[in-house]
């Protein structure tokens, strides 16, 4: 079938078409998962960790969006693409990439916590230890319960 068009308009059509295929399945996507880390760095930030203290009162509240969470940053785990970009984007999910196998072995924190544990411990700074022992304290006041 030939085209009604010069083939430089039909050229620069085609390049806009397929920019803006890979714009809404690639960066749109990728921007998506962005903004859930960006989620979960408010949510610590703001809630999680200052609240060290009076904890208890509230872990009941953040174990669901704890477990959400380490879902997120898992399939980020299982996609060598994902994490690559990832990688390079957020520090706290390289700590994650070093970190996992000498966790894995760990059974003071559940499985279904393992990724986000990892996230918050490395946003904790020098309270890495206290945060270490509330995700295995969140994980022994939880582990009978399914989340």
């Amino acid at each position: 079938m030939k085209s009604i068009f010069p083939i430089e308009i039909e050229t620069k059509i085609m390049e806009l078409y397929w920019m803006d295929i890979f714009k809404n399945n690639i960066i749109v996507f990728l921007e998506k998962i962005s903004s859930k880390i960006e989620t979960i760095i408010d949510f610590c930030d703001l809630y999680f960790l200052p609240s060290r203290e009076e904890y208890e009162r509230y872990d009941h509240i953040f174990i669901d969006f704890l477990v959400a969470s380490n879902e997120i940053l898992r399939n980020i785990n299982t996609n060598n693409g994902l994490k690559k970009y990832f990688k390079n984007r957020y520090k706290e999910y390289k700590f994650i990439l070093i970190e996992e196998p000498y966790l894995s072995n760990d059974t003071k924190i559940l499985k279904k916590l393992h990724y986000i544990s990892l996230f918050i411990i490395s946003r904790s700074g020098q309270m890495r230890y206290y945060t270490y022992e509330r995700f295995a304290k969140l994980s022994n006041t939880f582990k009978n319960i399914e989340i």
